[in-house]
């Protein structure tokens, strides 16, 4: 059938009888057809959802945005029939004469309303989401071989939907009833482009590729759209003060970039506009347009997965995480990259974020059980493993790592799970023990006394030497605290300034500036409580974080961590 033949009485009659649509559907039909809708938009006006009913239109849909060559009178009265010229105004239609006259006849056709987005090829775009999840080697779990569309539209359409909606209310008035008993003054366009989209493209997708559509899925297949031809048609909204409608441009690398017109701005102030200040910029009903909108990008995307363990940390000066001053590493390796370099090798993901129990400074070791930690991967191509394989890939980080790092009970984890560590964070207790060089001699007893305190107090303002933290006085408590010297003494009249210091703590304990004081900013510190001049910090290791997280795996040596005797 060709477009110039479609008519509101062929389109309705293509609509089954159990649809609920207007008592005067075929004056909005006329309406909107003489306007350059195509047949599923005219369906989204009529309040059609129903997407076996939109894909059923596809052939009718299809014949009228299709190229056609017929005679220029013969087309011009086809295309405006007695009835639309009194829907719409002998105006209008002279307008739209001109219009179809300047558009070659051997040019398909684009619909004023989606742009194009409903008659464009959807399973030309599933096919083409199919090569990059085949290219990519995209590896669903087993038990959820789903997916969900994610779409990116252009914002004019906003713009022509509020259009479209004023030109009826306009022409048809409340002779319109519309669904939920709605009179057309009253009803906003209640069905937008993006949902019957997101129908047509979940369809073609789910056809080429086996998957299923789930709105709940964790892996989505993302269109982006853009239309050159309309992208400026906001600018009429700034020239309208009751649109209340600012941008703000900026430059960006020698590039104007304009922002503030998102889809959601421009539906609020398009919504603050009446009928006639549309027509009086020419937007009611909205112009022709040329060409379709044009697929800019497809993306396949996968919600992150958690991969957990315990770190150990066997050699210092590693930090943490890549620690880079004015694009200079102060440490060659840290404990980051030596843990997620294979993992994310593994799941082939984008990038990573890497989330520990806290985090010990670069010269201090991490010994024990080692410190909680999870990785959470982003867009993994692959999201399972079998114990096995977790162990293997375990057990390669050890060997990689030369016992300079130690890595055990890898696992994957759910989000959920990720939470008992955040929760964690102000709660949790750590042991420590640490080599301290003292400005004098002291003896074994002020030692054992101080031995004996438990669950001592400490005030604590920001350290020194972590200047980006803000300046504010913490309440910390050692829960434990055992003192002694370093090397046992021959005489227990002897004296000595060299001291282990073994303690307990509360979580977030500067445990270096609780034995130098930090110049008065922790009180009480060892200096003060064995009353000398200075205390200097030699040697630090924490020996363990007081948490059982995450569950514990039985490990054999093919998977187990680097050994803390190393």
């Amino acid at each position: 059938m060709a477009a110039s033949t479609l008519t509101s009485r062929i389109l309705l009659d293509r609509i089954p009888f159990t649809a609920t649509i207007p008592s005067n559907a075929e004056k909005v039909a006329s309406v909107l057809l003489a306007a350059h809708c195509c047949p599923r938009c005219v369906l989204r006006f009529l309040g059609v959802r129903d997407r076996t009913i939109h894909n059923s239109f596809v052939d009718l849909t299809n014949d009228w945005a299709a190229p056609h060559r017929v005679d220029d009178k013969a087309a011009i009265k086809s295309e405006t029939s007695v009835e639309d010229t009194k829907a719409i105004g002998e105006q209008a239609v002279k307008k739209l004469k001109v219009e179809k006259e300047d558009v070659p006849l051997s040019k398909g056709r684009t619909c004023a309303a989606c742009l194009g987005l409903l008659h464009c090829d959807h399973k030309a775009i599933g096919r083409g989401a199919l090569d990059i999840f085949h290219q990519q080697k995209y590896k669903l779990a087993v038990q959820n071989q789903t997916f969900v569309i994610s779409t990116r539209l252009p914002s004019q359409l906003a713009i022509r939907q509020r259009s479209y909606q004023l030109l009826l209310a306009h022409e048809l008035g409340e002779s319109l009833p519309v669904v939920n008993d709605q009179t057309a003054a009253e009803a906003k366009p209640l069905i937008e482009v993006k949902e019957i989209l997101k129908y047509l493209l979940a369809d073609a997708y789910a056809e080429v590729s086996g998957l299923a559509f789930d709105a709940n899925s964790p892996f989505s297949v993302s269109v982006h759209f853009e239309h050159k031809e309309t992208e400026e048609e906001y600018k009429f909204l700034t020239e309208i003060p009751d649109a209340e409608f600012k941008v703000k441009k900026t430059r960006q690398k020698g590039i104007i970039v304009v922002n503030g017109i998102s889809y959601e701005k421009i539906t609020r102030a398009a919504e603050k506009l009446s009928y006639e200040h549309f027509r009086g910029a020419s937007m009611c009903p909205p112009p022709p347009v040329a060409n379709p909108v044009v697929l800019v990008k497809t993306e396949l995307l996968h919600i992150p997965i958690y991969v957990a363990g315990r770190y150990l940390k066997l050699e210092r000066h590693i930090s943490n995480s890549p620690w880079v001053i004015g694009g200079n590493r102060m440490t060659e390796h840290s404990v980051e990259e030596f843990v997620a370099g294979r993992v994310d090798e593994f799941f082939r993901v984008d990038a990573h974020k890497f989330y520990s129990s806290g985090r010990e400074d670069a010269d201090v070791l991490m010994l024990g059980r080692g410190r909680p930690y999870y990785l959470e991967l982003i867009n993994p191509r692959r999201v399972e493993a079998t114990p096995a394989e977790m162990a293997a890939l375990q057990a390669q980080i050890n060997e990689e790592a030369d016992k300079k790092v130690g890595a055990r009970n890898m696992q994957i984890i759910s989000k959920e799970e990720t939470k008992v560590l955040k929760d964690a964070a102000d709660t949790k207790s750590k042991s420590y023990t640490t080599l301290v060089k003292l400005a004098s001699p002291v003896p074994l007893e002020a030692l054992t006394k101080l031995s004996q305190i438990t669950n001592l107090e400490v005030k604590q303002q920001n350290p020194t030497r972590v200047p980006r933290r803000a300046d504010l006085m913490r309440d910390k408590l050692i829960e434990t605290l055992h003192v002694y010297p370093s090397v046992p003494l021959s005489n227990p009249s002897d004296l000595t300034d060299e001291v282990r210091v073994d303690l307990r703590t509360s979580a977030g304990t500067y445990v270096k500036e609780f034995m130098h004081g930090d110049n008065g900013r922790t009180k009480p510190c060892l200096k003060d409580l064995l009353e000398v001049e200075w205390a200097k910090v030699l040697e630090l290791d924490v020996v363990e974080v007081h948490l059982d997280w995450p569950k514990e795996i039985q490990e054999d040596g093919a998977g187990g961590a680097a050994s803390t005797d190393a």
